[in-house]
């Protein structure tokens, strides 16, 4: 059986069915997405012994070398970050493993200031910006592959960050900001990110 975080599990009219649904995986509380749970005995155990296959979708810093396998959806420059990109992966690791190897390559997902730190590129309301869209897994019954994934792999919040970056670095550009918030931001691109952009210009 697979549901989200807001959904609620039918009763199974298996005979070794369980009182309390088990989680067959590990997911954080700031990680959104989809969640597999057995609803009896036998499910449970089979969903121990086996691997399941994430697809993450993410908002990560930077937007070039990414990891093998990454799948860029989009990337746009922005004030507070260097860059940004959407990317989505697939991965048998869980969300926690894979918080970790974002952080290692570089590509630190925003607001993930477990694995990131002090350094990692927080976001207002410190959301973290990771989502479980997919998992895949041999159903214990039919032993078949079965994918399953979220309605839309559009995530509002993502859209609205993207937005807010492009009218944040649009302004700066003009030189007609005129607010503080997107004078700051421009300070903090000339001092962190605009000697890095420089030095990648082709000679």
């Amino acid at each position: 059986m697979l549901a989200s975080k807001t959904c609620s599990v039918t009763v199974s009219d298996q005979t070794d069915v369980l009182q309390i649904p088990a989680i067959s995986q590990h997911l954080e509380a700031s990680v959104a997405g989809l969640v597999v749970v057995a609803k009896t005995a036998r499910a449970a155990l089979h969903l121990h012994d086996q691997p399941l296959k994430y697809t993450y979708h993410a908002l990560v810093q930077g937007r070039e070398n990414f990891p093998e396998g990454w799948v860029v959806q989009r990337s746009a420059p922005s004030l507070r970050f260097g860059s940004i990109s959407e990317v989505v992966c697939e991965a048998a690791a869980d969300a926690a493993t894979f918080r970790k190897g974002c952080v290692e390559s570089g590509h630190t997902i925003l607001g993930d200031c477990v694995y990131g730190g002090d350094q990692a590129p927080m976001v207002r309301r410190r959301a973290l910006y990771l989502q479980v869209s997919a998992v895949s897994f041999t159903h214990p019954s039919t032993k078949e592959v079965t994918p399953v994934a979220l309605p839309t792999a559009t995530v509002e919040k993502y859209d609205k960050l993207f937005a807010k970056e492009a009218y944040v670095w649009e302004m700066s550009a003009r030189g007609t900001g005129g607010s503080d918030y997107v004078q700051k931001c421009k300070e903090k691109w000339d001092e962190q990110y605009a000697a890095q952009e420089a030095d990648d210009q082709p000679a």
